[in-house]
């Protein structure tokens, strides 16, 4: 999936509400009602990060983590374990990124595999 795929803002129905077709748990892309501002609507709509209520196939190879805004860190992943929302950087050590550990503006993104090699050209 691409970076910019990956990046649309998304929001999950979590309660129902008059003349509503979509079931509780249905993932919208914002982009597509653009009519609806669903942040307005926090009781019936969750707005979900990046990495939320996807699967592995999904996921991205490359992250990268801000350390503060202009300067990033890069991983490659091996594997992603998505019920605890980490990716694997090394499955022998058991290190990993864990997408739940930073606050938003020092969270994991995702990066292209030209990204991280030229941060790996640079270390």
């Amino acid at each position: 999936m691409s970076i910019e795929n990956l990046l649309k803002q998304r929001f999950e129905v979590i309660a129902d509400f008059p003349m509503n077709n979509l079931p509780i748990g249905f993932i919208i892309y914002s982009e597509n009602l653009k009519a609806i501002d669903f942040e307005k609507f926090p009781h019936l709509f969750k707005k979900l990060k990046w990495f939320e209520k996807r699967n592995e196939s999904e996921m991205p190879i490359f992250l990268k983590h801000s350390i503060d805004k202009e300067k990033f860190t890069f991983h490659k992943i091996e594997k992603w374990d998505m019920q605890y929302m980490f990716g694997f950087t090394n499955i022998e050590k058991r290190e990993v990124c864990d997408l739940r550990t930073w606050a938003d503006d020092y969270n994991y993104l995702p990066a292209t595999e030209e990204e991280y090699l030229q941060f790996c050209d640079k270390a």
